[in-house]
């Protein structure tokens, strides 16, 4: 088991280190994890975790542990981040389902021509014979990481008639394995583009080299778009598969789910403030939350500070060297959403607009 600490340095950089690598013996129950993932730490913010049934006990165990430390703030109250990307793996896992049998195909005609060097040379020829200029290799997939499966099906799609070829040289690739058929590459095309929306923003939310808490919210709302976007497909396949995913997406990305704490880093980007946060409240979540959740979140930034202040009353604090130009250059603030930024800066125009056609009605009003 691997345990990184990512932090901020002295420059205000973001860093990561390993700083535990050993061997995991059985059983792997939540206490055990708990107690391989103390090791000594007596400052910790948050900790980052997929969805299993072990993790949420480990945390338990791990919150009383290190409260008797005071190794937190707030207690813990916003300790255990769950893994967006895992949460992606299993919304886009359970839309892959309807799909099984093509990428099964696919995988069974991949597997084939890897399996052997005499294999693989033939499929070369037939790459060159029809001419196929593409610099991409075949890979296979991990059937348990949808993002494998769309790399095999992006870098198989440009083979296809190198597959075609083969089914004509090669009779036992065409009679005895059960491999992909001139009907399924329709189907994996349409496929291919359906999930290259989500591979982004796996991606995205995979980066350890810059940050990406200032634009949690913002992949998840441009998760939800896609899936809203698909539900209404006119593709039977595509609307039938995004269907199970909002389900499984609605599971686990509930406003009420979001840890506190990636809300106030999302206010705390100095593009955003707390009314980017009432914006998107009022759109996706409903005007008649707007007030609680606003509310809520004010409580929550208001403790923070507290106990900030508290705990460093007797430091100095030094000046941030980063700048806007410096978030808006990182990597995950690259991909915000201009359509969005857009939308929310005409939002706070009509704001603006509407403020100041009360001070005119104000000042125009007799006495």
């Amino acid at each position: 088991m691997a345990v990184t600490a990512h932090f901020v340095d002295k420059d205000w950089k973001v860093q990561k280190r390993i700083i535990s690598f050993s061997v995991f013996p059985h059983p792997h129950n939540g206490v055990n994890i708990a107690k391989a993932l103390e090791w000594g730490l007596d400052k910790v913010f948050t900790i980052t975790l997929d969805n299993a049934k072990n993790n949420d006990i480990c945390v338990q165990d791990l919150v009383t542990r290190l409260n008797r430390r005071n190794a937190f703030l707030l207690q813990g109250e916003f300790f255990h981040i769950r893994c967006f990307a895992h949460v992606l793996n299993l919304v886009v896992r359970a839309g892959i389902e309807k799909t099984k049998v093509t990428v099964k195909r696919l995988r069974r005609s991949v597997k084939y021509v890897r399996s052997s060097p005499s294999r693989f040379q033939a499929f070369k020829k037939c790459v060159e014979d029809e001419g196929i200029p593409t610099k991409k290799y075949l890979c296979l997939d991990v059937k348990t990481r949808w993002n494998s499966s769309y790399l095999m099906i992006n870098a198989a799609l440009g083979f296809r008639k190198a597959f075609e070829r083969l089914e004509d040289i090669d009779s036992f690739y065409k009679e005895k394995v059960d491999h992909v058929l001139d009907s399924d590459w329709n189907k994996l095309n349409s496929l291919h583009i359906f999930l290259k929306d989500f591979y982004d923003i796996t991606m995205r939310v995979s980066g350890s080299c810059y940050v990406t808490s200032t634009t949690y919210m913002d992949e998840i709302k441009r998760t939800k778009a896609i899936l809203d976007m698909h539900v209404e497909s006119a593709d039977y396949e595509l609307r039938a598969m995004a269907l199970l995913m909002n389900e499984k997406f609605e599971k686990y990305c509930k406003i009420e789910n979001v840890n506190p704490i990636l809300l106030a880093a999302m206010v705390l980007d100095p593009r955003n403030k707390m009314q980017y946060a009432v914006w998107m409240f009022k759109k996706y979540w409903g005007v008649h939350l707007v007030d609680g959740l606003v509310a809520q979140l004010k409580d929550f930034m208001t403790r923070l500070y507290n106990q900030y202040k508290q705990q460093d009353k007797a430091l100095g604090i030094s000046t941030s060297k980063r700048t806007l130009t410096d978030l808006q250059t990182s990597p995950g603030n690259q991909q915000v959403s201009d359509g969005d930024r857009a939308e929310f800066n005409q939002y706070l125009m009509e704001i603006e607009r509407l403020w100041q056609e009360t001070l005119q009605a104000y000042q125009l009003e007799g006495l």
